[in-house]
C-alpha cells in the first residue's frame, strides 16, 4: 500500500534556533502487511522548516484495529533527516509516535486523520520536538 501524507507541526522546545519553530512536510511511505493488522513500510519526502529544508528517510510500522466502518491505526516512525543545503545542522535522527483514524471513501481509497509528537534528535542529546496534524 502508498501512504500520501500532509502534515505540519508547531516546535514545542527550544523556539530561537533554526529548524525549531514549525515543520511542514510531504511524505510517501511504500508499506505492506507484516502481520494480521500490522504493516511496516519505509518513507521518504521533503521537511520544510523555519531554517531551510531537510529531507526525511524513515521505517514506518503502524498496527491497525477496526471500530465499525473506521479503522483506528498507532504509528511509530524513525530514521534520519537529511540535510539538503549547505548549513551547520548536518544530519538529525527521527523519532514520531502518533495515532489515528482512517475513513473509507471507496473501494481503494480512504482518508485519514493523526496527531503526534516528532522528535528530532541531535549530537550531544540535544532535541527539537513539534506537536503535529497528519491529514491524509
Amino acid at each position: 500500500m502508498n501512504i500520501t501524507e500532509l502534515n505540519f507541526g508547531i516546535g514545542l522546545y527550544r523556539l530561537e534556533r533554526d529548524f525549531s519553530k514549525r515543520i511542514f512536510n510531504l511524505t510517501s511511505i511504500c508499506s505492506i502487511g507484516l502481520a494480521r493488522n500490522f504493516s511496516g513500510g519505509i518513507g521518504v519526502g521533503v521537511s520544510l522548516y523555519d531554517g531551510g529544508t531537510l529531507v526525511p528517510l524513515f521505517a514506518d510500522f503502524r498496527y491497525f484495529t477496526k471500530i465499525r466502518k473506521a479503522r483506528i491505526f498507532i504509528f511509530g516512525d524513525g530514521g534520519i533527516l537529511l540535510n539538503s543545503a549547505n548549513t551547520t545542522a548536518g544530519f538529525k535522527f527521527l523519532v514520531s509516535p502518533g495515532a489515528g483514524v482512517i475513513f473509507p471513501v471507496g473501494n481503494n481509497l480512504s482518508l485519514s486523520l493523526g496527531a503526534g509528537i516528532v522528535t528530532q534528535l541531535m549530537k550531544g542529546f540535544d532535541h527539537d520536538s513539534f506537536a503535529i496534524i497528519k491529514p491524509a
